[in-house]
């Protein structure tokens, strides 16, 4: 007959996910450009000229609360649509200490953090891409965008373990034994994750 060599039980409130990621692609009209001046010093809008619309990413996301530590080497790289390679702007609407810029070698907007640490509610934070000046007649932007590769977030950690697993070893009698001291350090570290994000159908 088998032989029992671990048990285990799942807690009722278990969050086994280290990372929580929400991006929203969506169609919007960029702010209209300004110019002269107006008695305030200020840029004053061009009515005549309405530029084309951007493709707009809304990315809420937040640390699994069950780790006190967060997470560390946090990276998440957001790639624009085909033909829409123009960074309009990005828009940290509560990113934390979020360091936000484009990555030339990747092609992708990025936003890193060390450490990322749960907040009572989830970061925003947001870029808009639109088409070079030399090709916005031609490239059209749809009411839901789709980027040219997923939404990727890659991620480090180490502390108490997300999983809500609690571990007993078994004797040959079925007795319960105390986890080996090793193995409960070994349960309760994990070294680092990677997620991709697809967009769904419109």
């Amino acid at each position: 007959a088998p032989i029992p060599l671990l048990r285990y039980s799942v807690a009722p409130t278990c969050r086994p996910i280290p990372l929580r990621l929400l991006p929203s692609w969506s169609r919007r009209q960029a702010p209209r450009p300004s110019v002269g001046v107006d008695g305030n010093g200020l840029g004053t809008p061009d009515d005549h000229a309405l530029p084309p619309p951007v493709a707009a990413l809304d990315l809420r996301l937040a640390a699994n609360p069950s780790l006190a530590e967060g997470l560390s080497h946090v990276r998440v790289q957001a790639t624009p649509p085909d033909g829409l390679t123009e960074l309009v702007r990005s828009h940290p609407t509560s990113g934390g200490s979020a360091q936000a810029r484009w990555n030339e070698e990747e092609g992708a907007f990025e936003w890193v953090w060390s450490p990322l640490l749960p907040t009572t509610e989830p970061l925003r934070l947001g870029v808009h891409f639109a088409a070079p000046a030399a090709s916005a007649d031609s490239v059209v932007v749809e009411a839901k965008p789709i980027p040219s590769r997923p939404l990727t977030a890659k991620f480090a950690a180490s502390g108490s373990t997300a999983s809500g697993v609690d571990l007993a070893l078994a004797d040959r009698a079925g007795a319960h034994l105390p986890v080996a001291t090793i193995i409960s350090r070994k349960l309760c570290r994990f070294l680092s994750g990677t997620y991709e994000v697809h967009p769904s159908p419109a």
